[in-house]
């Protein structure tokens, strides 16, 4: 869950429940990728909770949003570079610790690689991810990139 929008996509249901149960539910529904609900004033509050077929997510403080994480037994390896992907298409982006990112790149073909910003605060759980098709690499100090291993033995 992180602070943001899932504001592309389909709507595929909408409903006012707990924030447990909407995971629940976008886990168990297969045409859901994630949804998005205003933030919650206290834990326990009931949210109006919007689920979409879309997983594109734009950074927005007034929102929270899950996205569904895809299963995958063990990950591919893959090899830490300081820098960027820059080029290549953008498959994805979203917030999420760097072993979910591992998950999503591994079952999606044509993921070569993602990107973080390196300057976290301590207190983040989770960091903006950008998914790319293409594993080079542009040094910059301030990023941090994962590349997998069998894509670069492929170049």
């Amino acid at each position: 869950v992180c602070a943001a929008l899932l504001g592309d996509g389909k709507e595929i249901h909408a409903a006012a429940m707990l924030l447990a149960d909407a995971v629940s539910w976008c886990d168990k529904n297969v045409k859901c990728k994630g949804f998005s609900a205003e933030k919650m004033k206290e834990s326990m509050d009931m949210l109006w909770i919007r689920f979409v077929d879309n997983e594109r997510v734009t950074y927005d403080g007034n929102w929270i949003s899950y996205t569904k994480i895809p299963k995958s037994a063990a990950h591919t390896p893959y090899t830490y570079h300081p820098g960027y992907l820059g080029d290549g298409k953008t498959i994805h982006e979203a917030f999420m610790t760097i072993e979910n990112a591992k998950t999503y790149c591994d079952v999606n073909t044509k993921c070569a690689g993602f990107t973080v910003d390196k300057e976290v605060p301590e207190s983040a759980m989770e960091l903006f991810v950008r998914f790319k098709s293409n594993p080079q690499v542009a040094y910059d100090p301030g990023f941090s990139s994962y590349v997998k291993d069998n894509v670069k033995s492929e170049l």
